[in-house]
């Protein structure tokens, strides 16, 4: 009977914003049609997948493909680039947006704000493909603008694109230029939130701008930090392929040939298709179990967790 009772009283609050449920399918619809039906396909890297015998036709071999991935070097080349290059990342692009978001709100002049923040966010809408062009004309040996400032001050031209020493930085420059600004707007809804008053309570008692960022403004958002912190680590195996796909070229495969790069290289063009979708999954459980830890941490040690 009570079953019923609560049964009948979730019908009637569906009944009654009936309107937002209906918006609420297309939403729903998506993400089962994109990412949870494309989950079946994990089933090819326990399989010896040929296109004749289709997916269910195929012959389950189990972990074979996991036992050859952890022998192969390419892979583990590609493992080792892969947390090196999200090491430089995390650690300078970690702290770029949060930076960025505290210098925009304590700028004074309303429409100099509202122009730096269009500069700022205007890199994420361009294609990695037109950063490669603007990175070349920056960087080229020959006519690079960097490399003709460097020539004036009589220093020898240094091949950045080409090169092994440099090529990880300039991905981690690259990716901070491009998605800092759009990062940062997180930040600065947060420290919307923060009282104004606390603010002026500081200048009151004689803080100066740097007491206040660090007593009121770094806690004020503190929260928003750790869960941009926790979800960055499930991508801690993703370095970013459509960049270095775009970037990179073979003179650098040694140092910038990534878990995501390593998998359209032998999944699209070598056409291993089981191979590829089980460095795929390792890739995605690494990022799920970085994930929960991580909150599972944050949960036991602050007040700050997703879930």
């Amino acid at each position: 009977m009570d079953k019923v009772k609560s049964h009948n009283k979730v019908l009637r609050q569906v009944l009654a914003d009936y309107d937002l449920y209906l918006m609420l399918l297309p939403v729903m619809g998506f993400f089962i049609l994109f990412k949870y039906v494309p989950m079946g396909g994990m089933l090819m890297a326990f399989k010896d997948f040929n296109i004749v015998d289709g997916l269910w036709g195929s012959p389950w071999i189990g972990l074979k493909h996991f036992r050859d991935m952890l022998n192969t070097p390419a892979f583990m080349n590609a493992l080792r680039n892969t947390l090196y290059i999200n090491f430089w990342k995390y650690l300078t692009y970690t702290p770029a947006p949060l930076i960025l978001a505290i210098m925009i709100y304590e700028l004074k002049g309303k429409y100099f704000k509202k122009t730096i923040q269009t500069i700022t966010y205007f890199p994420n809408f361009i294609s990695w493909i037109i950063v490669f062009g603007i990175m070349m004309n920056l960087l080229n040996v020959q006519n690079g603008l960097l490399n003709q400032v460097l020539v004036a001050f009589g220093i020898k031209p240094i091949p950045f694109m080409i090169s092994k020493q440099h090529f990880v930085g300039v991905l981690v420059i690259s990716d901070i230029w491009k998605y800092v600004g759009i990062e940062s707007i997180i930040y600065l809804s947060a420290l919307m939130a923060i009282d104004p008053q606390l603010y002026e309570a500081a200048m009151v008692d004689g803080a100066g701008k740097m007491r206040q960022i660090f007593h009121i403004t770094l806690p004020g958002i503190s929260n928003v930090f750790f869960i941009m912190v926790i979800l960055s680590l499930g991508r801690l195996l993703d370095a970013g392929h459509e960049q270095i796909i775009a970037l990179y070229s073979q003179s650098v495969y040694e140092v910038a040939d990534v878990l995501t790069t390593y998998v359209y290289r032998v999944g699209i063009t070598s056409m291993r298709y089981s191979f590829s979708s089980a460095v795929g999954l390792f890739s995605s459980v690494v990022g799920l179990i970085m994930v929960a830890s991580s909150n599972m941490l944050a949960r036991r040690y602050s007040e700050t967790s997703i879930w």
